[in-house]
């Protein structure tokens, strides 16, 4: 079952670059679980939601990167599936 998460411009004003339990995708995906426990794990490529991992999809990697590189990025959606 895919969750279907949505990362905003709230998220991205809210978020921390580099910091894997504080950027923009894990507050999304927080908020999407209803989770505490989320971390993006950009180096090894998945998100972990409480005991579950799931492999980060290619949207969100290179949303992670520019990011962390202070680019500008933008609101957007995607799938997390097992």
């Amino acid at each position: 079952m895919a969750l279907k998460i949505n990362v905003t411009q709230r998220d991205i004003e809210n978020g921390v670059t580099c910091a894997a339990s504080r950027c923009p995708v894990a507050l999304a995906v927080k908020r999407a679980t209803k989770r505490k426990i989320v971390w993006v794990q950009l180096g090894l490529g998945i998100i972990v939601v409480g005991r579950k991992t799931y492999p980060m999809p290619a949207p969100v990697r290179a949303f992670a990167n520019d990011f962390d590189a202070n680019a500008k990025v933008e609101p957007f959606r995607f799938d997390l599936t097992e």
